[in-house]
């Protein structure tokens, strides 16, 4: 992680023509490019089955990479964000939750369509942090590729997990856990630091008005504790699964 993205090719195939479709994708993923300073710089069109492809391409200084490999013993753990949301998003979206209130099925299909991408505060930050990973696949699963590229293991505090306010009221606090485990594409930041930077770590996200937890700590034995209550318990976690769920 850690690299800037400076340009954007897309390719579309559709079976058909259809001009309002075409503009109102057009304008939206033209604004989508000017938040995050990107340029088209080409691509492709054609007749067939509806594809829509993107490939970016950008930079990463070297001594500026935040690599899965770096994680040490006692560093702290830290997630951006509430998690959990995007997969109730996705599970309503394909009719397997339904919400009585519009207003709420709205806040969670938005977290999975539009999520926010952390992408210029994690680089303000990257010389703090020793290891990060993206949460797509489910914060613990995506945790782990941490652990094994950094020959390490991690203590997990079940009850420090940020789940929103919105789906600890609808779900309850133990549903809502299992969504944030297992849930993907959330696309916030899962990052370690040394303890030494925790109060810097911490002001720089209170003064951005970023969510930011604690949720853990790096272990050096190879495996995953996880307490609850203050005592260590055996959880079940699995993550997502994108060609199973």
């Amino acid at each position: 992680m850690g690299g800037i993205p400076n340009y954007i090719l897309l390719s579309i195939t559709m079976p058909s023509i259809k001009r309002i479709w075409i503009k109102e994708f057009s304008r939206k993923f033209l604004l989508c490019l000017k938040k995050y300073r990107i340029d088209l710089i080409g691509g492709d069109i054609s007749r067939g089955p509806l594809s829509i492809n993107a490939t970016t391409i950008g930079y990463v200084e070297r001594k500026s990479r935040m690599m899965r490999s770096g994680a040490r013993n006692k560093d702290l753990i830290y997630v951006t964000g509430n998690l959990g949301d995007s997969l109730v998003g996705l599970k309503i979206l394909e009719k397997q939750i339904f919400l009585n209130n519009k207003k709420d099925s709205e806040y969670f299909v938005n977290k999975h369509i539009k999520p926010k991408i952390r992408l210029y505060c994690m680089n303000k930050i990257r010389n703090f942090i020793n290891s990060a990973i993206d949460i797509s696949d489910g914060v613990i699963k995506d945790l782990d590729k941490i652990l094994y590229f950094s020959n390490c293991g991690a203590k997990i505090f079940l009850d420090k997990i940020p789940t929103s306010k919105k789906m600890s009221k609808i779900f309850g606090k133990k549903k809502s856990l299992y969504y944030a485990i297992n849930g993907g594409e959330d696309q916030e930041i899962c990052f370690t630091i040394k303890k030494k930077y925790k109060e810097k770590i911490e002001k720089f996200f209170f003064d951005t008005g970023i969510k930011c937890t604690n949720i853990g700590k790096i272990l050096m034995n190879r495996k995953i504790i996880f307490v609850k209550n203050k005592k260590i318990i055996n959880y079940p976690w699995k993550g997502y699964e994108h060609f199973e769920n």
